[in-house]
């Protein structure tokens, strides 16, 4: 059991033996080796993980160590037992090859090598000045390889050992920012320590703090803050008795300086914001210097007047200063003014309460400048005016313009509208005609962000309306409708010429119906923008009869009734009219019914009555009708129709002949008798039979 444990304590050193030893080594002819490594000064010495031997014998085998621990400041030590023979030792510090020699081993030996590095020192300070910056990290890099980062000490140096070549500083960290980057040197063996400084984007802000005459202010009434965006980088701190204020070490950027003001309001302390300066801490702006000094004055100004008045400068009853930068200090304005001892020139916020009849009690939050004895206040109240003009507008006395709020309460009823609060308004305008009675010309809604004069313009014009045919022919006697905004009808009629009275109408579009014969002979909705007549044309169309007989030959004096019939069987009657010479009757003027579906003609000739129909020819302007008559000749006043006249002269024939027949057929008789007698007087026996004739027998 002793044994065991003793055996277990061994095994570490002989592992760590076995490791340190080239397992190709006969112990028993084997010589030992130790090696010296130390930079090409020798007062330096090369050790860790960053340093790597390698053995390589004749036979092309290579026994490499790694993790060699310094034997003292200047030297590392490696110790190594090898089988006799030839071998070259390479020696890589950083993965870069720093040494290369070649021994010959018969008996134990001790061979020293110094190796192509040099001691660097990299002294990391601010701008224009000694200071050096602690704790901050170095990055470097050689050819693309990275070279480790190292951190400097408590006065901005750090040491590295480094092999000979070309470096590059690929960035200087500290406190998180990057402060330099993309700096190169080099390293060779022309010193024992190689120092390398860097002056860092790092500098100081000094700010100097006075009043407007120059002298520096109390220090426990200034408090300074420096910042970077919205980020406070040092403060707040007081200035020193002279009115000095230095932020040093401070990394190159852009900064923002902010002095708060300690000042009493109603006798407890507040502190104000009385400056924001931006600044640039950068080398142009350090130029030779090793601070960027900034200048601020902090001006006072005594007996201080605060004028609180609407948009338009009139002085406000009824309010009162509840607060100023962010103090409350509840002081009536009397007549709209409050007074204050001394204050800081510069922005405050306010607090303002307005008690009002319309709009209640207002709550009024802003900023006033303060940079004189007299400073104003003024409230989002504003003056509306409406200007309203236009072409023949009538007088101003003829209008009442009111304005309402957005939940259409009264505002008011006459302008100019003070004092009113920034929203959506509605306008109403409306003009008193003793003719056409209330009309409401404007009814929108507004916007009031500011005082303004909003120019309302609204032209008027004075309108006649024609009414004609497609043929520019005047319709008499028709009716002209408009409707007007009010919803009201304005009706007109038409003279001999077509013509409506003039009528004063504001410029708008309107409704308009023609109203001829009982129809709608014109509807359209008319944009009134201009003096002067109006032409509407209506809807109508002529029909031009031609009524005729069979022969061609025209009907003078036919009385002639022409009808409409609608699609619901509604007839509807147009005119009578006699037909001329020319067997023409015309009609004039035929409203064309929207749904109208033929005409209907009932002709009276003679006390005969004719029928026709025709489809509505809704298109046509003059419709053209020839109708012929089942007339062929009138006779002693009555008009005999072709069937009637064949007829009269079929039966005049059938007469004649018949006559013709009776007449030969009585005159036969006769000479039969006569015969007859003849016969009867020669036989002296007249006998009363009748023997049939023949004529051949005679």
């Amino acid at each position: 059991m002793k044994l065991r444990v003793v055996l277990i304590a061994l095994l570490p050193i002989l592992t760590l033996l076995i490791t340190n030893s080239p397992m190709e080594v006969d112990a028993q002819a084997g010589v030992n080796l130790q090696i010296f490594i130390s930079d090409h000064c020798g007062k330096h010495a090369p050790s860790g993980a960053n340093l790597k031997v390698n053995i390589i014998s004749s036979n092309g085998t290579t026994h490499t160590y790694k993790n060699i621990d310094a034997y003292n400041d200047t030297h590392s030590l490696l110790n190594v037992t090898l089988a006799e023979g030839n071998y070259t030792i390479e020696v890589k510090w950083m993965d870069v090859p720093v040494a290369k020699t070649q021994i010959t081993l018969v008996n134990n030996t001790t061979i020293t090598i110094l190796t192509e590095t040099t001691l660097v020192k990299f002294r990391v300070k601010s701008y224009g000045s000694d200071k050096g910056l602690g704790d901050a990290t170095l990055r470097l890099s050689r050819e693309g390889m990275d070279m480790g980062a190292y951190s400097t000490n408590s006065n901005g140096e750090v040491e590295v050992l480094l092999p000979y070549g070309d470096y590059i500083i690929e960035e200087i960290k500290w406190r998180g920012r990057t402060v330099l980057e993309d700096r190169s040197f080099s390293v060779d063996g022309s010193r024992c320590i190689q120092t390398v400084d860097l002056e860092c984007g790092v500098g100081a802000i000094r700010v100097f703090i006075t009043d407007e005459k120059g002298m520096p202010i109390e220090s426990d009434k200034v408090k300074v803050k420096l910042l970077r965006g919205n980020t406070i980088v040092e403060g707040p701190v007081q200035p020193t008795e002279s009115g000095y204020v230095i932020f040093d070490l401070i990394p190159f950027d852009y900064y923002t300086i902010i002095v708060d003001f300690r000042i009493r309001w109603n006798g407890i302390p507040s502190e104000r914001e009385v400056c924001r300066k931006s600044i640039e801490l950068s080398e142009a702006a350090l130029g030779d210097k090793s601070y960027v000094e900034e200048h601020i004055i902090i001006p006072l100004i005594k007996s201080v007047e605060i004028h609180i008045t609407d948009y338009e400068g009139e002085l406000l009853d009824n309010v009162e200063l509840r607060a100023i930068a962010g103090q409350y200090v509840n002081r009536p304005a009397l007549k709209g003014v409050v007074r204050f001892s001394y204050l800081l020139k510069g922005s405050y916020p306010y607090e303002i309460v307005w008690n009002s009849k319309i709009w209640g009690t207002r709550y009024f939050k802003g900023t006033v400048e303060v940079n004189s004895t007299v400073v104003y206040v003024k409230l989002p109240l504003y003056t509306l005016r409406i200007d309203l003009k236009g072409h023949r507008c009538p007088k101003i006395d003829e209008f009442s313009i009111k304005l309402y709020d957005e939940n259409w309460r009264l505002v008011g009823d006459s302008q100019p509208f003070k004092r009113l609060l920034k929203g959506t308004y509605h306008l109403e305008i409306v003009w008193h005609s003793g003719e056409l009675g209330d009309i409401t010309l404007i009814k929108e809604t507004i916007k009031v962000e500011k005082s303004y004069t909003l120019p309302v313009e609204h032209d008027f014009y004075r309108v006649s309306f024609k009414v004609v045919d497609p043929s520019e022919q005047p319709i008499s006697n028709s009716t002209v409708k408009v409707v007007l905004p009010n919803e009201r009808v304005l009706v007109l009629k038409t003279d001999y010429e077509g013509k409506t009275r003039y009528s004063l109408l504001p410029k708008g579009t309107y409704p308009i119906t023609v109203e001829y014969r009982g129809v709608i002979i014109h509807e359209q909705t008319l944009e009134v923008n201009n003096d002067g007549v109006i032409s509407l044309i209506g809807a109508v169309q002529d029909l031009v009869l031609k009524v005729v007989n069979l022969l061609g030959n025209a009907i003078q004096g036919a009385h002639v009734k022409l009808m409409i019939e609608l699609a619901d069987g509604t007839l509807k009657k147009i005119e009578e009219d006699y037909t001329d010479v020319s067997g023409t009757a015309v009609f004039k003027c035929i409203p064309r019914y929207a749904r109208a579906e033929k005409y209907i003609l009932i002709i009276d000739y003679q006390g005969r009555e004719y029928s026709f129909t025709k489809p509505f020819l809704a298109d046509e302007t003059t419709v053209e009708w020839r109708v012929s008559l089942d007339i062929v000749v009138v006779l002693f006043g009555n008009p005999l129709s072709l069937l009637e006249f064949s007829l009269l002269v079929g039966t005049c024939l059938v007469v004649g002949v018949i006559s013709i027949v009776v007449i030969l057929r009585l005159r036969r008789k006769r000479e039969f008798e006569t015969i007859f007698e003849e016969y009867a007087r020669r036989r002296r026996k007249p006998k009363r039979r009748l023997i049939p004739w023949k004529k051949e027998e005679w």
